[in-house]
């Protein structure tokens, strides 16, 4: 798939509920070219899920832990079936 795609996609899917690794509900709002996860504090790059992309799909989290800020909700988020089918 695509990244503009994906990216449409999570544009598209902003505020429903994801769920991380470990269970956690989480969300996001969009900002620009970035994403705010509900539980945490920090943005999100769309330049981080384009790495994370380039990897997928993704075995598990330690694939994009020290390539992306955030990697815990960038797997959530990239692993759903509504963001990359």
């Amino acid at each position: 798939m695509e990244f503009k795609q994906v990216w449409d996609n999570i544009k598209r899917h902003e505020n429903e509920e994801f769920v991380t690794k470990r269970g956690l509900v989480l969300t996001y709002e969009l900002f620009g070219d970035s994403i705010k996860p509900s539980r945490t504090d920090y943005f999100i790059s769309k330049s981080d899920f384009k790495k994370a992309m380039k990897l997928m799909p993704l075995k598990n989290i330690k694939e994009i832990s020290s390539i992306c800020r955030g990697p815990s909700y960038i797997y959530a988020i990239l692993m759903d079936k509504r963001i990359c089918g």
